[in-house]
């Protein structure tokens, strides 16, 4: 809802189902959460929010008592939507979501970021993403959002700037098969990541993002 600050509280694990039907060639089931007001984490660098797969028993414990026949992957759920102002993720972790087909019908429309950041001047800092199945952080729209100290591994791409003027400086970034970071027809101010064993670093298609 528009206007409404959740608050989600330090050592708070948030799980996704995971539903795995395939309707009509896509993953329709698999679960998001929307944030058209805003969203902050209040965790710490002891305490961290997460957000993960019900099949993560590293946090949280076996939350579907299953034993160990299940275990966490990427794209076990969709993702978390942020398109109001004022959403700052601080001290969490991120993980095993970016699997998700929007469409209801017989076609396909593919969402296949972890966190989307859509039009609005979300700060995200000091968190964790990993294991995204495409795309850990998007950011889409006219907004002006800070990405500035987090660390993105395994996924095969860690950003993805499509036209919004986004600050992402001092992340680590690392095992990235397709990209670090993409920017498209974006300025956005990239400074001080630090990139390694990834395919392409920085990969930049229109606009002049600063590097």
């Amino acid at each position: 809802q528009a206007n409404v600050r959740l608050e989600v509280d330090a050592d708070v694990v948030v799980k996704f189902v995971v539903d795995r039907r395939n309707y009509s060639g896509g993953y329709q089931y698999t679960k998001r959460l929307f944030v058209d007001g805003s969203l902050v984490t209040l965790g710490s660098a002891e305490s961290p929010v997460v957000f993960t797969s019900a099949y993560d028993d590293s946090v949280g414990g076996d939350t579907n008592g299953d034993g160990d026949a299940t275990t966490p992957s990427a794209g076990d759920w969709g993702y978390i939507r942020l398109t109001g102002a004022g959403s700052e993720l601080n001290h969490a972790v991120i993980r095993y979501g970016g699997l998700r087909d929007d469409n209801s019908g017989s076609g396909e429309i593919w969402r296949n970021y972890m966190v989307w950041v859509n039009g609005a001047s979300a700060t995200i800092t000091n968190t964790v993403f990993e294991h995204a199945h495409d795309i850990a952080l998007y950011v889409s729209g006219s907004g002006t959002p800070l990405i500035e100290n987090n660390s993105f591994s395994d996924s095969p791409t860690a950003v993805y700037v499509h036209t919004a003027l986004a600050t992402v400086q001092e992340n680590r970034i690392t095992t990235a098969a397709t990209a670090g970071i993409i920017t498209v027809n974006s300025d956005a101010i990239l400074q001080s990541n630090v990139i390694s064993d990834v395919a392409v670093g920085i990969q930049s298609n229109g606009g002049s993002p600063q590097v």
